[in-house]
């Protein structure tokens, strides 16, 4: 069973970290996406929608519909995604096809795009994100200059990333607007994390915390095709 990580996002300033080694991303195969995060409310609602023109075939195939009923019944203030609670990260590959049926049908209204990432709260659960792809702060297609892999304060394996100056300002607008909200951080069509900002981040830069070394190398492949 694949395992999420939880992540922070970090000012530049307040990091003092070994670096293990670095490389500029200019021959990167996947880019990073920023995108604001709706609330658990405005998730359950969407998936509500799809639950109910879908149709009984389709929910008797696929986890996701058969628990969306339940999906207000767990969120809290401290939820942005809708877990439901017997989707393990093991059910996730069938939850993503019907995500992206959903989207191909159209049964997603656009802008908002609906996908699995990690749950805040346990690492053996998928959550469902609805992410605002249209909105204007989005940043679909992040410059990257640097990525360098390193561990963070609490030891744990980090990917540290280094903006373009365009993004940067971008993201720092992103952060600005969006403080104390949850920003999710996707490679490719995987979300890697979703953090709350806890500060607007001009220094165009930021720390992705991973549970392992293997999560770790994965993204830095990810991010500089080595």
């Amino acid at each position: 069973m694949k395992r999420f990580s939880s992540v922070a996002l970090l000012v530049v300033g307040l990091l003092s970290c070994a670096f293990c080694g670095s490389v500029k991303a200019q021959e990167a195969r996947s880019h990073l996406s920023f995108y604001p995060v709706l609330y658990p409310d405005n998730t359950a609602e969407l998936l509500m929608q799809i639950d109910s023109k879908l149709g009984k075939q389709l929910k008797e195939q696929n986890p996701l519909l058969r628990y969306v009923q339940t999906a207000t019944e767990d969120l809290s203030n401290n939820r942005v995604g809708v877990t439901f609670p017997a989707l393990e990260a093991k059910d996730s590959a069938a939850v993503a096809q019907l995500l992206a049926l959903a989207q191909e049908k159209k049964y997603v209204k656009k802008g908002i795009r609906l996908v699995l990432g990690p749950d805040l709260t346990d690492t053996n659960l998928c959550a469902v994100y609805a992410l605002e792809v249209s909105d204007r702060y989005a940043i679909r297609q992040a410059s990257v200059a640097e990525v360098t892999k390193k561990k963070g304060l609490s030891g744990n394996p980090e990917i540290f990333v280094t903006m373009t100056q365009e993004t940067a300002r971008q993201f720092a607008e992103l952060t600005r607007v969006h403080l104390l909200k949850h920003i999710a951080i996707c490679c490719g069509d995987e979300v890697f994390s979703v953090p709350r900002v806890v500060s607007p981040i001009d220094g165009g830069a930021c720390a992705i915390s991973v549970s392992s070394e293997t999560e770790q190398a994965r993204l830095y492949r990810l991010l500089t095709g080595e």
